[in-house]
């Protein structure tokens, strides 16, 4: 299976395990929003594994 579908298969899980009761917690029922933040904090996750990677051999 390609990254895509697996970024896909993942984002799906984590939109159906969402805690819907938790009043703390903020569900998104629409998917396309919820996909949409998903890819952000996937690259928020990705460059900040890119930076603590260089940064100590600078």
């Amino acid at each position: 299976m390609n990254r895509k579908g697996q970024h896909f298969k993942r984002a799906l899980w984590q939109y159906l395990n969402q805690p819907v009761f938790d009043s703390e917690a903020e569900s998104i029922w629409e998917f396309s929003k919820f996909w949409h933040l998903y890819r952000v904090k996937l690259l928020q996750n990705c460059w900040q594994q890119e930076f603590d990677f260089q940064s100590p051999h600078q």
